[in-house]
């Protein structure tokens, strides 16, 4: 039923491991398993610096001859990632509010265009956040009972990390699908040149969910709030994956 969704941590797209069975350990092997635990990590992290990476929205921006970004970038990890303000208010409003009843959705989106220096822009936030939530993939998001929101996802790709922030992610027993809210306004004239970006960003979300789950997601909906207009595409599934 609609009302019993629930929206799952990113960490359960994968089983858990099995639990470890050992002997009660001693203090001392306690400390010593910690020591190294600690070692490893701090390995790891040496071994990651310098790491080339590329996010899905620059990949679209710019096409796949982007160069590789090795920096630390703090808005790589920043959450409501419309371009304008507008945008980012609207998508802080969908990442927090309920999207089955959309209860407390006007004080959300007070309170986002409040962060963003566009508080006279708070009736627009709010429709446009509505628009979202009404619309057909996130109706469906919904009704799957089996959803996450603002999900962090990177994998490697070549020989560079490839990561985003997938807005809506939902399984169905077909597969997964994947939303991404657009903010920007499109002429009807320009959403088939629009479209030929957004195509190269909703296959790198689907190739990132393949990477973490081995299978292609069924399709990624664009969804354009101004308008309403929803685009979905079939990403295209590797030749190794079972039909």
């Amino acid at each position: 039923m609609v009302g019993d969704v629930r929206e799952i941590e990113p960490m359960e797209l994968l089983p858990p491991p099995a639990p470890a069975v050992r002997p009660a350990a001693t203090v001392e092997q306690v400390i010593a398993d910690e020591e190294a635990w600690v070692e490893k990590r701090r390995a790891a992290l040496a071994g990651a610096e310098g790491v080339a990476f590329v996010t899905a929205t620059s990949r679209a921006a710019l096409g796949t001859s982007e160069e590789p970004r090795t920096e630390p970038d703090a808005a790589r990890f920043r959450r409501g990632r419309g371009g304008t303000s507008v945008g980012r208010a609207v998508h802080s409003v969908l990442q927090a509010v309920d999207l089955t009843t959309q209860e407390g959705l006007e004080n959300l989106a007070r309170a986002q265009a409040a962060a963003e220096g566009i508080s006279q822009r708070a009736a627009e936030v709010a429709r446009l956040a509505r628009r979202a939530c009404e619309s057909e993939p996130v109706r469906r998001a919904i009704a799957s009972g089996r959803l996450w929101r603002e999900v962090p996802i990177g994998a490697p790709s070549g020989d560079v990390v490839l990561e985003g922030f997938i807005d809506l992610l939902f399984e169905t027993p077909e597969g997964y699908e994947i939303v991404d809210y657009k903010t920007d306004a499109v002429r009807e004239g320009e959403m088939e040149g629009r479209m030929d970006h957004y195509r190269v960003q909703g296959e790198a979300y689907a190739e990132l969910v393949r990477a973490i789950t081995g299978k292609t997601p069924v399709a990624v909906s664009f969804v354009f709030v101004l308008t309403g207009r929803v685009v979905r595409i079939v990403p295209a599934a590797t030749a190794a994956e079972p039909v």
